[in-house]
């Protein structure tokens, strides 16, 4: 059993003999688990088989590992595994024997060992399973951990347990229950927030020694409030005060799930401030955040929904009750400092920030109704009142949060903004790029985090050389300028440049494109660069599709998004070169001529391969049936369809259904009121962006009916999950065609093939 396919084939099949022999045999064991993940003391392990007596309450009686190395006589990860059960044994199913193993302090001891026959019988390997499982109903009783001595990691695992027993009846009432105001969380976000402020509240009062010692089940919420005012300050207001209020009352099926773990912790003994109950608590909130840094630069800070569990600040506000709750606690268990804690967002602030240092840390995609929309522009006035700012539907709370916080930043203050990685993409054509470059210096950009950008920000005006940490660990240096439409360009290229192509950028070798430019005087150059491998490689980085045909659309499109073209002196000499007699307007012929005008290996910048040693690479064509293959794969890899896929993945509400005939136009759009024609001629009155977006989208996929969930929010998330999945099928085509295929311009060509081969919208529909 050399590799993981085979042991988790045998996995599976032990699992079904067990499952058997539990069914018909007299055992304490109810189910049999295959690779349940749990975290212990040398992180995340799953085990191929764990058999529970009682799995919510995490009462395991044996757990059994498939070593690929029967060499391996530690088993540390295994005794690790078997202590976060609460167990002192655990099995290793080897090549020649079956080991049951004792956890002591010092090392595991061999208990017994049962002989498995050189040949693969399955009746030998029947049998011994069920001699394990008869040895596995007397450990169960007797090789249990007592309770003051069981591992803070068992505790840990069994309120996760619970929180995710506890969390689909509150997603339920959240979705069914929600409040007719406008709101910038989702359904999911508030029910996973109220599920775990609620343990919070639950395991403070364990801890605080304060938990009545009879908790109804029907007033377990409203009960348990009465005893919060009780906790050390702040902790008691502020549970007492967070959203939802703690006196709310939770839905039937998840109220017993908490009575359930408050009767198990109480069982254990597991209450009062005692080291183990505090280290419980830390090990919960570690896993929810990150832990805040050791060094304290700032320790004045405003914090707008840390991400992590912050040591000291000024001020700190979050949507989320659980992480206002998580730092209180952190703070009362490091000896710190409280701040004021505020529960909502940047607009609860309408007047400058003042001599503080300011970090905010915003991702929220949910794209606010036209009311809340139209209330939220007003706000924008407080902190930009020179600019009247009108907020389109596609744009993302984040960006209207970043825009004002930024517009409440007093001159030479600074802010560190944590904002999704695509932030400069977002931003185009909405009015967040263009104040944040006209009114503030970038001084660094932390990329380490593929999802998130970290952008350090100081407001005044002036030039500013900025440094790019890049996820690699180099560092980058790009000068942005004082215009912020070529600065939003600049930055964009200094972060999505390869290196070789960057320093050419860098060198004033590749410009922008723009209307008073030299450059556009030599159209025939411009469309036959658009032609060659480097022109549509940086055509498509700005706009995922390729270069238009039309000279006339390309420089008016080129102009407008900043493509890099060659300098003027490498442009009029391309010009000539590609005039002479005996050049063809082939992509190979232009990419040479480029490689010699730019001084630069085209197929290192673009990272290709290099060429063979006689200075000529062979490019063989393509297989005619490679795409025929590729498809098979993506098939068998899954192709995301709409809305079936997400109508499946979510659990949606009631449904909304629509039929047409394709293609759809939009005929009228009035204050978020949307008139769509089919080609019958029928017309379709619609409410909200989102159905809008869903239908033209269904359309183009040639559907002819549409169901999708009545409740919009889900509909804008199903849409963006979409979006998502198809920006990760793209790549995924890119690669295998460029894997496969030699030449850059046939692999490029071939992607596009498979793309339109496939039931899917149009790529630019991608970046929408």
């Amino acid at each position: 059993m050399p590799d993981k396919t085979h042991l988790q084939l045998f996995a599976d099949q032990l699992a079904t003999w067990a499952g058997q022999i539990i069914e018909n045999g007299r055992t304490p064991f109810r189910r049999v688990d295959l690779f349940p993940t749990l975290y212990t003391a040398v992180g995340k392990i799953s085990p191929p088989l764990v058999f529970w007596i009682n799995r919510q309450s995490m009462i395991a009686g044996g757990l059994v590992f498939l070593p690929d190395n029967s060499d391996n006589a530690d088993f540390e990860a295994e005794a690790a595994a078997a202590t976060a059960l609460g167990l002192r044994h655990f099995v290793t199913w080897e090549t020649e024997n079956i080991n049951l193993w004792e956890v002591t302090p010092q090392k595991n001891i061999l208990q017994t060992s049962l002989p498995l026959s050189t040949t693969d019988d399955p009746a030998v390997f029947h049998h011994r399973l069920f001699e394990l499982i008869d040895q596995f109903k007397l450990l169960s009783v007797t090789g249990r951990i007592a309770y003051e001595e069981i591992s803070p990691f068992y505790l840990l695992n069994l309120l996760l347990e619970s929180l995710s027993l506890s969390l689909p009846p509150l997603l339920d009432h959240c979705r069914s229950e929600r409040s007719k105001n406008d709101s910038v969380s989702t359904a999911e976000e508030r029910a996973t927030d109220w599920n775990r402020l609620i343990i919070l509240r639950l395991l403070c009062l364990q801890h605080w020694q304060l938990m009545p010692s009879n908790l109804p089940l029907e007033k377990l919420s409203s009960t348990m409030a009465n005893h919060l005012g009780e906790l050390p300050a702040p902790l008691g207001s502020l549970l007492s005060n967070l959203k939802p209020d703690a006196e709310v009352e939770l839905p039937d099926d998840s109220a017993v799930v908490f009575h359930h773990l408050l009767l198990r912790l109480q069982q254990i003994g597991w209450q009062g401030q005692t080291r183990s109950s505090e280290a419980v608590l830390r090990l919960l909130l570690t896993h929810w955040y990150q832990e805040g840094p050791s060094g304290h630069r700032n320790q004045h800070r405003l914090l707008f929904h840390s991400a992590v569990l912050a040591p000291e600040c000024q001020t700190e506000i979050s949507h989320k009750g659980t992480q206002l709750t998580a730092n209180a606690l952190w703070r009362i268990f490091n000896n710190r400092a409280h701040p004021a804690q505020i529960q909502g967002d940047a607009f609860k602030f309408d007047r400058p920030l003042q001599a503080q240092n300011v970090h905010a840390n915003l991702n929220s995609m949910l794209r606010p109704e036209y009311r809340l929309r139209r209330q939220l522009a007003g706000q924008l006035r407080t902190s930009w009142p020179n600019r009247h700012l009108t907020i389109p539907g596609n744009l993302p709370f984040w960006i209207i949060e970043a825009t004002h916080l930024l517009g409440l930043i007093e001159q030479e203050g600074r802010i560190e903004l944590h904002i999704p990685s695509n932030w400069l993409s977002h931003g185009e054509g909405s009015f967040f790029n263009e104040l944040l470059f006209s009114n503030f210096v970038i001084e660094r950009i932390d990329e380490s985090d593929p999802s998130q950008h970290l952008l350090s920000l100081v407001r005044h005006q002036g030039e500013c050389l900025t440094e790019i940490c890049r996820a690699d660990g180099k560092i980058r240096h790009c000068e942005l300028g004082q215009n912020p439409a070529l600065a939003g360009y600049r930055l964009f290229y200094a972060l999505s440049l390869p290196q070789e192509l960057f320093q050419l950028f860098t060198e004033q070798q590749l410009i922008f494109l723009t209307e008073s430019a030299n450059e556009v005087a030599h159209p025939d150059a411009l469309a036959a660069f658009a032609n060659s491998t480097l022109g549509q490689q940086l055509w498509q980085l700005r706009t995922q599709e390729p270069p238009p045909t039309r000279t006339g659309d390309l420089l008016e499109k080129g102009q407008r998004i900043g493509w890099l073209i060659p300098e003027v002196h490498h442009l009029k000499e391309f010009e000539q070169r590609i005039k002479q007699p005996g050049t063809k307007d082939l992509a190979q012929e232009l990419d040479q001529i480029l490689s010699q005008l730019l001084g630069i290996s085209l197929d290192i910048a673009l990272g290709v391969p290099e060429a063979t040693g006689d200075g000529h690479t062979p490019h063989k064509p393509v297989d005619r049936d490679l795409g025929e293959r590729i498809l098979q794969q993506l098939e068998i890899e899954g192709i995301p369809r709409f809305p079936q896929t997400y109508l499946y993945r979510q659990s949606t509400g009631p449904l909304t259904s629509y039929s047409f005939t394709p293609p759809l136009t939009l005929k009228q759009e009035l204050l978020g009121q949307y008139e769509i024609e089919d080609a019958a001629g029928q017309q379709l009155h619609i409410t909200g962006e989102e159905t809008k977006e869903a239908l033209l989208l269904a359309s183009s996929l040639g559907l002819s009916s549409l169901e999708i969930p009545q409740d919009r929010l889900q509909t804008a998330q199903m849409l963006d999950l979409y979006r998502q999945d198809l920006q990760n099928l793209e790549k995924r085509i890119s690669q295998l065609c460029h894997r496969q295929v030699e030449q850059v311009s046939a692999a490029q060509r071939l992607h596009k093939k498979l793309w339109q081969q496939l039931p899917l919208p149009p790529l630019k529909w991608l970046s929408g």
